[in-house]
């Protein structure tokens, strides 16, 4: 480790992880999450989410969702264990 990440770590407390390797809320150009527009909610008790595609379908049982709203675009962030399982092929007869 270098001598001012050491000097760094030692100031934010924490000889493991520098202070410049920590996440802050401004960014690396001034400006803060709300300045840019941005606003991350998370979706309480959430029982499950599913992702379905035509071969599998992705569960959550346990998931924590949230919402990253940047001006108007959404991002949803999925934290879980995901289960996958085989969709049925289904023949119309």
């Amino acid at each position: 480790m270098r001598q001012n990440a050491v000097q760094d770590a030692a100031v934010a407390g924490d000889l493991n992880v520098p202070r410049s390797w920590q996440r802050h809320k401004s960014s690396k150009d001034g400006f803060d999450d709300e300045q840019m527009g941005i606003d991350v909610t998370e979706i309480e008790n959430v029982e499950e989410v599913i992702i379905r595609t035509p071969q599998k379908d992705i569960i959550f049982k346990d998931a924590e969702v949230s919402i990253m709203d940047a001006r108007g675009m959404k991002t949803y962030q999925i934290i879980g264990t995901p289960l996958e399982v085989t969709r049925e092929i289904r023949i119309p007869g």
